[in-house]
């Protein structure tokens, strides 16, 4: 893989990582607005307040380039080489997640990513 098609699938895996933090900062801003966790009934009760949501729609917006973006790489790469790098999405959102929420993960996760790390440099070294 070039590197510009290897930076082309971490910008990918970003922006979905990007979608699940933007997500999670909308159904927490609309569980203080609704005053309760959201539920499927909840929702679609309320389809129209929680779908334009400005954060959850910015998580789907960055979903919906993400897949565009993966489109364009499913169609020049093996899938065995490109999907495992989605595992980078994991290590994204961790630290996404510290840096928007001050989620404080443990030694575990922290070991864990470093193994995901490792494994995405391994594939993307070797090309799979």
């Amino acid at each position: 893989m070039s590197k510009e098609g290897f930076l082309t699938l971490l910008g990918a895996v970003f922006l979905g990582a990007l979608g699940q933090i933007s997500i999670k900062a909308g159904v927490m801003h609309l569980k203080e607005s609704f005053g309760e966790n959201l539920s499927i009934p909840l929702i679609l009760q309320n389809p129209v307040r929680v779908l334009l949501s400005p954060w959850i729609l910015g998580g789907f917006t960055a979903y919906a380039f993400s897949s565009l973006i993966w489109l364009t790489l499913a169609s020049r790469y093996r899938l065995s080489l490109i999907y495992p790098m989605v595992a980078m999405g994991y290590v994204f959102v961790v630290l996404g997640s510290i840096v928007v929420f001050h989620d404080r993960p443990t030694v575990y996760t922290w070991i864990a990513l470093t193994f995901i790390v490792v494994g995405v440099s391994l594939l993307a070294k070797t090309g799979g």
